[in-house]
């Protein structure tokens, strides 16, 4: 909807200035320049990342870092998931920014709103990754230690960082 300003009067003339958008479009411009960003995974930042993990003392977190990056004194090998589900679905993840973009572009969508439905695509592919199975199988050992209980793969999460503050 425009909005009619009156920004000038002498005599009979008039002068408006019309806005159709173009104030609310520098807004978001000007938000944007913060670099907000979504962290997915198990974001330190997070409640669920901090749980303790059932029958251990470690958290979420450090469960889903050993898998990532292997343990070799716990026979643990090197089963990524965070980073080889994202390079899986780049082109998805950037298909969808740019969707993304062209909502907030539009005034469809806020930058939060944006963040949020990054965030929550960033968990599903995550998840769907890890269902699909995670080579190398861990020997001697039966299941899918990263779904076996749900616990791990349930605590999937995303953290929405709307002023570019926390660490990337």
């Amino acid at each position: 909807m425009a909005r009619k300003k009156l920004i000038f009067k002498k005599g009979g003339t008039k002068v408006f200035e019309i806005d159709r958008g173009w104030k609310k479009l520098i807004s978001m411009i000007d938000a944007a320049k913060t670099k907000p960003f979504v962290k997915v995974g198990w974001p330190a930042e997070s409640d669920e990342s901090a749980e303790l993990h059932a029958g251990s003392a470690f958290t979420n977190l450090d469960i889903a870092i050993v898998h990532e990056f292997g343990a070799p004194g716990a026979n643990v090998p090197e089963r990524s998931h965070t980073r080889a589900s994202y390079d899986a679905n780049i082109v998805q993840i950037n298909a969808f920014k740019k969707q993304l973009a062209l909502q907030l572009i539009d005034g469809k969508i806020t930058i939060d709103r944006a963040l949020e439905l990054l965030g929550l695509f960033g968990v599903s592919y995550h998840k769907k990754f890890i269902k699909a199975g995670i080579p190398p199988a861990l020997t001697g050992r039966a299941g899918t230690p990263l779904i076996d209980t749900g616990q791990l793969i349930n605590s999937l999460s995303f953290k929405k960082f709307r002023f570019g503050k926390g660490k990337r």
